[in-house]
């Protein structure tokens, strides 16, 4: 979960998902606090880490974005279950190539949007539509990279993983 290009509170809501750390409505109610359990995105199955970040339909079709766009790949790239996805990020980051390290920042920072959105439905009600969200994501990769020395001259190689990861760079 740890990188030096990654934003450290996106770091942080990783590690507590992975961990089952986030106070889903499904750990709220383990700990007695009486709330309506539906996912605030589909209002039709309980809300836990599995289902909020991967089974529900609106979180799946940011992730099918961010498959397609990032990974360029349908979705069988990820399991839709954080701990099996966990388990391919580490044996792909093993490589450590900025290519394995681009692939880590994707997940946290689109795991990152999605509970913002969650907490923003839930506590402010205001609502983000999906291609919105698929933008900020979309942005917050591109600054990410943009702050990265791997990117301060891109030549050769990484120039087309920066490509390859829609990275914009502001010559």
């Amino acid at each position: 979960v740890w990188n030096k290009i990654h934003v450290p509170k996106m770091e942080v809501c990783l590690f507590k998902a992975i961990n089952d750390y986030l106070l889903t409505k499904e750990r709220l109610l383990q700990k007695q606090i009486v709330v309506d359990q539906n996912c605030v995105f589909c209002n039709n199955h309980i809300e836990n880490i599995d289902h909020l970040f991967f089974q529900c339909n609106f979180t799946e079709s940011v992730w099918l974005w961010s498959c397609k766009f990032f990974f360029q790949t349908p979705k069988s790239l990820l399991s839709f279950s954080l701990k099996d996805d966990l388990q391919k990020i580490v044996s792909i980051s093993s490589l450590k190539s900025l290519n394995s390290d681009l692939f880590q920042l994707s997940l946290s920072v689109c795991v990152w949007h999605i509970w913002k959105e969650r907490n923003d439905r839930i506590f402010q009600n205001r609502f983000t539509e999906r291609s919105q969200i698929c933008t900020k994501i979309f942005q917050t990769m591109n600054i990410r990279m943009a702050k990265s020395k791997h990117f301060k001259n891109i030549t050769g190689m990484n120039e087309a993983i920066a490509l390859k990861w829609g990275y914009t760079s502001q010559r």
